[in-house]
């Protein structure tokens, strides 16, 4: 019983270092644009303030998918689901694994964008 949960503790323990990020200068950019400045602003009162220090996080480097991502989510929850789908589309070009299969959901639960929905699902399953 004791080896099966140690088991069962290291195997959980070898997922939990594989979500960390490969790549140092991404995190970088991240932490410093969307932590360390959008964070300190409420997207819902101050968006311009947001937006603009996502852009200069994108400016340093446009390759870095989740701030595409941080860009294009409150436009979702404002429901302006176009100006939101084109900065996801590129998160989804800069980094396909990640954000296609939120742009599926995406697409079905608000954009009621069906059969683009299920084109970005099923490509994710291949």
């Amino acid at each position: 019983m004791k080896n099966i949960t140690l088991g069962i503790t290291f195997f959980f323990t070898l997922l939990s270092f594989g979500q960390v990020s490969t790549n140092k200068a991404h995190d970088a950019i991240v932490e410093e644009f969307l932590t360390n400045c959008a964070a300190k602003h409420n997207y819902v009162f101050e968006m311009t303030e947001w937006q603009n220090c996502l852009d200069q996080g994108l400016k340093k480097d446009s390759t870095v998918a989740y701030l595409w991502q941080q860009k294009a989510m409150p436009y979702f929850k404002c429901k302006k689901y176009e100006v939101g789908m084109s900065f996801l589309d590129k998160a989804v070009l800069y980094n396909k694994q990640e954000w296609l299969s939120y742009r599926g959901f995406m697409k079905c639960i608000f954009s009621k964008n069906y059969k683009d929905a299920i084109i970005d699902l099923e490509e994710c399953i291949r």
